[in-house]
């Protein structure tokens, strides 16, 4: 669904519809890092690993419903982003319109990449 508003005139998206809940999509480069922190963390403990990956996966499909009051602003490359913070992680997002996309997995611990 996408037009105008018949009564503000302002455009209209899929995200104005109540009840339609927002995809997520895990980009490769992000379901990349997760793996890559899931391995790090097992060199230490097999079962600790499991319990983060699945902290992150619940924080995220928390996105689907809708954009949620927790997250930041920021902006790569004049894209605007949002961030979600699952200590020690940050997981940087957008929303499209009918979608999240989960663009990468960080530990606050590391430098970010130039870009996402």
């Amino acid at each position: 669904m996408s037009g105008r508003s018949r009564r503000s005139g302002r455009a209209v998206s899929r995200r104005d519809v109540p009840g339609k809940p927002l995809k997520v999509r895990w980009l490769k480069r992000a379901l990349v890092n997760l793996r890559a922190e899931a391995e790090y963390i097992s060199r230490d403990s097999h079962a600790a690993a499991q319990p983060v990956v699945l902290a992150i996966g619940q924080a995220v499909q928390l996105l689907a419903p809708a954009t949620p009051p927790w997250t930041g602003q920021g902006a790569s490359r004049g894209l605007a982003n949002w961030w979600l913070r699952v200590r020690p992680y940050i997981i940087p997002y957008r929303v499209r319109e009918d979608r999240v996309e989960v663009l990468r997995v960080f530990h606050t611990a590391r430098k970010w990449p130039p870009h996402l």
